[in-house]
């Protein structure tokens, strides 16, 4: 009775005592990471971005207690959460250069609960898989070490001249085509691939191909336009990054530029000088001078005066074959002088298009082509006299012209009020005669101007004004012409009677 008595009361002391439940330790891991770029190259500066987590839920308290009075226990549960306290998070380069690498105390992490860090570290020069080694000290729950694999790989993109030919013709638009290749495991972007050339133009100067993916191979083709002779080394170079590093690689190649005969534009037939007004007619001799059949042959005015055709069109000449291409140029609106009038040819050859240009130069001059010539004017008349005036008319354009008329520019009474001529042939030449009444004039000089007009086909003409001045003075009265009659009649007694006095005296002796 005194052993169950016993092992009673120590079974009550047991059922006051406080248990408690098994307590979880706070548990800290690396649950993700992010390598950027995905494989670095040589020297390359790249990111890891470590998540670490407290995988710890909760920890548990359960207190028990026995009510002795009416022999029942009654239990209290209590519950508390265990956070991890973060002393330091450390990256061990293991082999990678570690540029920022050491976290101090980072505070504490609650169960569940994640926090992201990144760390920055610099490519070796050597190819190869690289392991550094996270290592993260909790208090009390002791370190975690967690290793990293970083991936360095040498590989670069590569640009293949899929079609660069050794040779092209001078002024020959020339296409090459070129294969980007990205032999890299992991993606590069902001790719660009430019070619520079001295003497040659390139279309277009430059290629963004932007984002590419590991093993994807790009096209790209640029049209060549060497503008002279002579062998044109051609850099072609290529720009990208993987990640935030830039990166660039080049090729060097040549092309040797040869005279190119191609089709040529031979100028045949252009007035040297016209008069303004007067049509043009400019003749080209298209030739082809290559060995083979060229197409879409055209030969178009790169002016915007009136010319027609707009365009001539010729197709398909074979090789050593000629045709003539004939324009009409209406000089009415050029500005008078020396006019450069430059035409385009353009044909097709070998799925290409190519061109030239050529141009006739044709001076304009200021002149109407019939043209007034002063024969014979007073250089002063008594007021009251008429005046007469004469002109020679003469023809200089190129062809006939019809309607001519000289007309006196002025509100003086002249006659006739105009001369007609009607149709003047090439060099001809008419006098056209004009009376000018100069009763009303006031003493002085007189400005009188004349003009030709005329017609050439449906379009009029008319020449400048042509000035011809003549000076009006004063008529002598009649007392003085009297006067003068007077003094004449004395002269002429004098010289009379003075030698008859001499002869006299003469005689005598």
């Amino acid at each position: 009775m005194m052993k169950i008595k016993i092992l009673s009361i120590f079974f009550i002391i047991m059922l006051l005592m406080p248990t408690t439940g098994a307590v979880e330790n706070p548990t800290v891991v690396i649950t993700d990471y992010q390598v950027y770029p995905g494989v670095l190259m040589p020297g390359d500066v790249g990111t890891i971005k470590i998540t670490i987590k407290n995988t710890a839920m909760v920890a548990t308290q359960t207190d028990t207690t026995t009510d002795t009075s009416i022999g029942t226990a009654t239990t209290t549960t209590s519950t508390k959460d265990i956070n991890a306290d973060i002393q330091s998070v450390y990256l061990s380069g293991k082999g990678i250069e570690v540029i920022s690498g050491n976290y101090g105390h980072l505070g504490e992490l609650g169960p569940g609960q994640s926090t992201t860090i990144t760390f920055a570290v610099k490519a070796p020069h050597n190819d190869g898989t690289y392991f550094p080694e996270v290592l993260i000290d909790v208090l009390g729950g002791g370190s975690v070490k967690y290793p990293i694999p970083i991936k360095v790989d040498s590989s670069s993109v590569d640009i293949l001249a899929s079609n660069l030919p050794s040779e092209i013709p001078q002024g020959d638009l020339t296409e090459i085509e070129l294969s980007i290749a990205n032999r890299r495991p992991n993606l590069i972007n902001g790719a660009i691939i430019t070619p520079t050339a001295e003497g040659v133009a390139f279309t277009p100067t430059k290629i963004f191909l932007g984002t590419m993916q590991p093993d994807e191979t790009a096209t790209v083709k640029f049209t060549l336009n060497p503008d002279s002779i002579g062998r044109k080394d051609i850099s072609l170079n290529l720009t990208y990054k993987n990640g935030d590093n830039l990166h660039s690689t080049s090729i060097m190649s040549s092309v040797d530029v040869k005279e190119n005969p191609g089709v040529e534009l031979i100028l045949v037939n252009s007035p040297t000088s016209v008069l303004i007004g007067e049509d043009a007619e400019i003749s080209f001799d298209v030739a082809n001078r290559m060995s083979k059949s060229v197409s879409s042959v055209r030969v178009v005015p790169m002016v915007d005066e009136n010319i027609s055709p707009s365009e001539f069109f010729i197709g398909e000449i074979k090789s050593e074959e000629k045709v003539t291409a004939k324009f009409n140029l209406d000089t009415t609106d050029l500005p008078v002088g020396q006019n450069d009038i430059y035409f385009k040819i353009s044909y097709r050859f070998a799925d290409r298009y190519q061109e030239s240009s050529a141009k006739a130069s044709i001076a304009v001059i200021d002149e109407p082509g019939v043209i007034l010539i002063l024969t014979d004017a007073p250089t002063s008349v008594p007021r009251g006299e008429d005046a007469e005036i004469s002109f020679d008319v003469a023809n200089s354009r190129l062809r006939d012209v019809t309607g001519v008329r000289v007309i006196p520019v002025t509100d003086l009474i002249i006659s006739p009020s105009e001369v007609f001529i009607g149709t003047m042939e090439t060099d001809d030449v008419f006098s056209a005669r004009f009376e000018i009444d100069t009763s009303d004039l006031p003493v002085g000089r007189k400005d009188l101007s004349f003009k030709v007009v005329f017609k050439d086909g449906d379009r009029s003409y008319e020449s400048n004004d042509y000035t011809v001045s003549i000076r009006v003075v004063e008529m002598q009265s009649s007392s003085s012409a009297s006067y003068q009659i007077v003094i004449l009649f004395v002269v002429i007694s004098l010289v009379i009677g003075g030698y008859y006095l001499y002869r006299r005296r003469r005689s005598k002796v």
